[in-house]
């Protein structure tokens, strides 16, 4: 046996996929946690925005009053008579001067305008000189237009270049005929003021900015003295700007134009004027809490995860020192589910192991100095005993399965392995390996379950952190670990009730000294939930000194640790050792050949079935390329093979032996290095029994046909030798007889053909491997089956002829025996698209042979079907007519048979010409054996056919057949 080699691959995969998985959970946290501060603040942007534009609005409204003052006032006025009156001028002067407070905008001056466009008063100049203001777009605007709306100009510049304003103004009209009588202007100088600005908190790098509906930026804060009066660069940015509907503000991320920092930025159109309103928030500013809090959480997660890869390396150092430290053979025994014992050179058993003890249902102490062969039941017992005759060292016997009686009385099978080997003195002795092959596959599942929950543990396995100030005594707990203690997350823990968790065994060796004074170490102990439970701990702690950590005489001041529990991945190593161990122990008894070679072809790995196929020790076979063992496919017929799927190979053994075999290929990855496995199953002798089927079927077909020509001519010597009866039936006779001797001399090899190949398609064994096998396996089935029934035929045929048939009588319900033969023909009359009527009064029960009139129905309906073209009819009817006969007909639509070949029909083996023109065969055996089972009963058979119309055949019993309700009663 060769010594297993342990590695922790598992161990570095679980821990690789154990960090994957935290990393990108906390990953995902802190991306959602950053897009939930990003709409956050897309949402607090479009609620300034809306703020904003409502302060706007009222700034409007503020200087609309100072208009609308004016309108109302020089609407009773000729307008273009004015221009000396010094009341006129002091009231226009006085309402500019009641919107200086506004804190976003002020007037800085008034216009009156007649309807000529003549400027007829100035705020800010008495007795003006008359101005022409008729091409400004907002007189133009009010002259063609009927209304006393409000309108916004574009902002222009000043006439010394240095403040930017717009223009507002109202239509003036008559009251008397509504005609238009002039213009109210105002010249509006936008700002914002720093309290609005500050109340709106927008960060340290928030923006906010009025801009026109052309683009031009009206006013900002902070101010940007190069950007007011300007387009706004990004076309892009205003178009989006300029699609938005009033009253629902919306944001945008950009690179903002005032700093290129981006921003969150949020606009609203202010109500239907051509003005929108800007505000923009920092992602520095938004982010700025995200960031700090990510800098912390990555910081935490290192150390922990620091922490936690530390513990992992210390466990997998421990853990090859332990599987290390025993050897495979004793974890084998001791430890496989597999059963063992060992028999001496007599015969009787010397030693087994526990598991062998479970599969006989015999305690394994009392096995010993028993015989082998006892627990297997007499007709085993002599292959157990070749078994140990042939077992000596060096030879390399294939598994066999035999079947063992347990103690209780059930047969169980078991898969047998034996090998020999000798002890330092020639004593020989044999190793037997029993695998009990019922229970396989629930063993398996429960591997496969069992390695679940490890994989899961592992995976969702925690580890707490917690700190502790020595100055106040003050303790933090981790959420993880108050779930490791087992305690209430409302409970604040404190160093008396820590310790108290400790087990009392372990905190006497716990010195509560060495976490003030001790150098930063790692132990293990265990502790007591508040439930009773106990778990094993690991804790890792270090130490912050009051002078720093170069301060060694420092006292320390505050400790920070990290505790793992433990309990589960102990549980887990020692599972997993007991899982490597039986999954070496399956692939040495293993049945079939597994091999596995690099990406360069040379074998790396060769278990005991494969040493047994090829002829080559393990050893010998390591470092041999793969073509050695299996020679490539030619190319011109060579294909790749498909992972996973099974294909027929062509495998050549160390003397130079080829045989046929199935080859599965499977890859996997290890140490960077691409591995191929291959399951290889040899079919020698599944090619030899398929040979064999081949030729038996070929040799019972021409049989058939040699019978079937002999008895023809037996016949046709009947009827043209009347003088020579007496010697016809004689040969008729010898005819029968020989029949009935060569039906029986191939029914015996032919069930023998029938019973493995129902074996191998029920894979009693294991799979056949290649789907195509099983197909050709069921078509070898299905002609076996067709043989016997050929076979049955000729015995029944022979034996009514030779006058040996007698009936079995018995009362017979016709009704119940029609019912089980129409749905046993119903599903090939589907597949064949075919309508099956019934027409069936109450009949009464007859005195005749079950069988017999069951197979004469059978043999009607199977015909019907066969000749029938699909979509044609077929119909059974049964009656009981005056004269006390049974009367049932088979009616079908098929392709008839002509007159002159009526009554070939009827006579062994005759078939009608159009039969075989129509595709379909038989053995021509159905009618004449039905003929003989109706004449048997005393009955006919009446035939009715015609060539593409159908074929009508009439069962008649007679009445003397009948049984009558009075005589069933008497009985």
């Amino acid at each position: 046996m060769t010594q297993q080699r342990v590695t922790p691959t598992i161990f570095l995969r679980i821990y690789a996929l154990l960090l994957i998985v935290v990393v990108a959970m906390l990953g995902y946290n802190e991306w959602t946690t950053r897009s939930d501060a990003l709409m956050q603040a897309a949402e607090k942007s479009r609620a300034l925005a809306n703020l904003a534009t409502e302060h706007t609005l009222r700034m409007f409204e503020i200087n609309d009053i100072a208009l609308r003052s004016a309108v109302e006032h020089f609407s009773e006025l000729d307008i273009t008579r004015l221009g000396d009156s010094w009341s006129d001028w002091d009231y226009l002067a006085t309402l500019e001067a009641s919107s200086i407070g506004s804190e976003l905008a002020q007037i800085r001056h008034m216009l009156i305008i007649d309807p000529n466009g003549t400027v007829r008063i100035h705020s800010r100049r008495y007795l003006v000189e008359p101005m022409d203001s008729s091409r400004n777009d907002f007189f133009q605007a009010h002259k063609d237009t009927s209304g006393p709306s409000l309108f916004v100009g574009a902002p222009s510049m000043d006439g010394g270049g240095t403040d930017l304003y717009f223009s507002m103004s109202r239509r003036i009209s008559r009251p008397r005929d509504g005609a238009f009588a002039g213009v109210a202007a105002a010249a509006v100088k936008p700002d914002i003021s720093r309290r609005f600005f500050d109340s709106m908190a927008a960060g340290s790098h928030g923006i906010l900015f009025l801009m026109h509906e052309d683009g031009t930026i009206i006013t900002s804060h902070p101010f940007r003295e190069n950007l007011i009066g300007r387009k706004l660069p990004d076309k892009s940015l205003l178009d989006t700007i300029r699609q938005s509907q009033p009253q629902t503000p919306a944001s945008v991320d950009v690179k903002c134009c005032f700093d290129e920092m981006d921003r969150i930025l949020a606009y609203q159109r202010v109500g239907t004027l051509p003005l929108f309103v800007a505000v923009g928030l920092a992602k520095t500013d938004v982010l700025a809490d995200w960031t700090r809090d990510l800098v912390q959480n990555a910081l935490i997660t290192g150390i922990v995860l620091t922490g936690f890869t530390t513990v992992v390396v210390v466990m997998l150092g421990q853990y090859r020192r332990q599987v290390l430290a025993h050897g495979l053979l004793s974890a084998t025994y001791d430890a496989a589910g597999t059963g063992f014992c060992m028999v001496d050179a007599d015969g009787r058993v010397v030693r087994a192991n526990a598991a062998y003890g479970t599969l006989c249902g015999i305690p394994e102490r009392q096995l010993v100095q028993r015989p082998f062969i006892e627990v297997f039941p007499p007709d085993e017992r002599n292959r157990a005993q070749d078994l140990l005759r042939f077992g000596h060292p060096g030879d390399q016997l294939p598994p066999q399965i035999l079947k063992l009686r347990h103690s209780d009385g059930r047969i169980r099978r078991v898969l047998i392995t034996v090998g020999g080997f000798s002890d330092a003195s020639g004593q020989l002795f044999l190793m037997v390996a029993a695998n009990d092959v019922t229970d396989r596959e629930r063993q398996e599942e429960r591997l496969r379950e069992s390695e679940r929950r490890l994989r899961q543990a592992q995976r969702i396995a925690g580890i707490g952190w917690w700190t502790i100030d020595l100055g106040t005594g003050g303790v933090v707990w981790s959420d993880t670990l108050y779930e490791i203690w087992g305690r209430d997350p409302d409970l604040p823990p404190t160093l008396e009730s820590w310790r108290s968790s400790i087990h009392p065994e372990d905190r006497s060796r716990l010195n509560d000294a060495d976490l003030a004074d001790g150098p930063d170490c790692t132990r293990e102990y265990r502790i007591i939930r508040p439930d009773g439970t106990e778990r094993h701990v690991r804790e890792e702690f270090t130490r912050s000194r009051a002078g720093g950590e170069q301060s060694k005489g420092e006292q320390t001041t505050r400790l920070f640790g990290i505790i793992q529990d433990v309990t589960e991945l102990r549980e887990n190593e020692r599972a997993l050792a007991d899982s490597k161990a039986r999954l070496r122990a399956v692939l040495d008894v293993a049945v079939t050949g597994i091999l596995v070679h690099d990406e360069h072809g040379r074998i790396q790995l060769f278990n005991p079935a494969a040493e047994h196929l090829f002829g080559y020790r393990a050893a010998e076979a390591k470092g041999l390329t793969i073509d050695t063992l299996i020679p490539p496919l030619p190319s011109a017929t060579g294909t790749q093979p498909i992972l996973g799927v099974a294909r027929e190979v062509t495998a050549r053994t160390r003397d130079g032996r080829t045989f046929p075999a199935y080859l599965a290929v499977d890859e996997y990855v290890a140490d960077g290095h691409r591995m191929s496995v291959g399951v290889l199953l040899d079919i020698s002798e599944q090619k030899r029994r398929e040979q064999e089927i081949f030729q038996a079927r070929d040799r019972l077909e021409r049989q058939a046909a040699d019978l079937s020509v002999l008895a023809r001519k037996l016949d046709q010597a009947r009827r043209e030798a009347e003088e020579t009866r007496g010697l016809a039936e004689a040969a008729s006779r010898a005819k029968s007889e020989f029949l009935a001797h060569m039906s029986h001399e191939l029914r015996t090899p032919l069930n023998a053909i029938l019973g493995f190949s129902e074996i191998m398609d029920q894979e009693y064994f294991g799979p056949l491997g290649s789907p195509r096998y099983t197909e050709y396996n069921r078509n070898v089935l299905d002609s076996a089956r067709h043989l016997l029934s050929l076979i049955n035929d000729i015995l029944d045929l022979s034996k009514i002829e030779a006058g040996r048939y007698e009936l079995e009588e018995e009362h017979v319900d016709l009704t119940r025996i029609i019912d089980p033969v129409i749905r046993l023909v119903r599903e090939r009359a589907l597949r064949k698209d075919l309508t099956l009527k019934t027409a069936i009064d109450r009949l009464p029960p007859v005195m005749g042979d079950e069988r017999a009139l069951k197979q004469i129905l059978i043999n009607l309906l199977t015909n019907a079907v066969k000749f029938t073209e699909r979509g044609g009819e077929i119909e059974v009817t049964g009656r009981e007519e005056q004269s006390g006969d049974i009367v049932m007909t088979v009616r079908d639509t098929g392709i008839g048979i002509a007159a002159d070949q009526m009554e070939k029909v009827l006579e062994p083996f005759g078939q009608t010409r159009n039969a075989y023109m129509a595709g379909e065969s038989g053995t021509g055996l159905g009618l004449p054996i039905t003929r003989s089972l109706v004449n048997l009963h005393g009955g006919t058979l009446e035939l009715q056919s015609q060539p593409g119309v159908g074929t009508t055949v009439t069962i008649r019993l007679p009445a003397f057949r009948v049984i009558h309700p009075r005589l069933i009663a008497a009985t």
